[in-house]
């Protein structure tokens, strides 16, 4: 669907509404709800006019830079990108096999590195043994404690099974091929090496029409990061696992971490077969 009619859809069709509200008075915007609400106001009221669809995430990033809400929103949105990065880390180290250092990884898609900092943190890795992959140069705003590795989205330029650990969180819906990101996965990994994979769920046409939504506020309203990839491949879990297991993974576990949030994410933890 072009993003253009994606935000009147999302908010005439009465489930997603109900998310997007869920999502922002009871999320980012818990803390401040007046402002959320003033924010889900300005979207009902741009949805009733002519303004071309792009436009309308643009009308919104400057209603929140407005002088009167702008300190607020920045707190908010630190406060909450902190909190959010603190959680990822601890449940990503979770997810792995009791008590499992691994001696390095690479964190595929890492934006702004701030998760991929916090676990070489957390395993007190060398930085030199932490690689950091990404095609956006988001490097104004990333964490540090790792080696930048620039991608062009075809060949990963790390040397083939050489990694022990992978990690690839919410970027395969970024990706058009999606097979072909996870071929370039198992080939550095080391034969038993292990791939974590966040993703949503969107077993149903009215999630992925929320998190094609709510992504784009990430991207265009919350921030202005209008080179990321925009996201249009959210699939269902059924359909991610027929794609680890097309590629040759084992799947190890599956982990719903936060069942009521309304992006229905789930969490794998995918391994690259010894081969005897």
């Amino acid at each position: 669907m072009p993003f253009a009619d994606e935000l009147r859809l999302a908010w005439d069709t009465a489930s997603v509404r109900a998310m997007l509200r869920k999502v922002i008075l009871h999320g980012m915007f818990r803390h401040d709800q007046a402002l959320g609400q003033a924010l889900l106001d300005e979207v009902a009221r741009l949805v009733e006019t002519d303004r071309p669809g792009p436009t309308l995430y643009d009308d919104l990033h400057a209603f929140l830079k407005r002088p009167e809400h702008d300190a607020s929103f920045k707190k908010l949105f630190q406060g909450d990108e902190a909190a959010r990065i603190q959680r990822r880390v601890g449940q990503l180290v979770a997810l792995l096999p009791d008590g499992h250092v691994p001696d390095g990884f690479a964190d595929v898609g890492c934006g702004t590195g701030l998760v991929t900092a916090g676990l070489a943190r957390h395993w007190r890795l060398p930085r030199e043994r932490v690689f950091g992959v990404e095609v956006f140069d988001r490097a104004h705003d990333a964490g540090d404690g790792f080696t930048r590795v620039p991608f062009e989205g075809r060949r990963i330029p790390i040397d083939d099974v050489s990694q022990p650990l992978a990690l690839l969180i919410m970027v395969l819906h970024h990706d058009t091929d999606q097979v072909g990101l996870l071929r370039q996965v198992f080939r550095i990994l080391r034969p038993g090496g292990l791939l974590v994979v966040r993703e949503t769920d969107a077993y149903r046409v009215d999630l992925r029409l929320f998190n094609q939504v709510m992504e784009m506020m990430y991207y265009r309203v919350f921030n202005q990061l209008p080179g990321v990839p925009n996201p249009v491949l959210h699939r269902s879990a059924a359909e991610w696992e027929f794609q680890f297991r097309r590629v040759g993974y084992a799947l190890d576990r599956v982990e719903r971490p936060e069942p009521d949030n309304p992006f229905t994410p789930v969490h794998y933890l995918l391994r690259r077969p010894v081969v005897i």
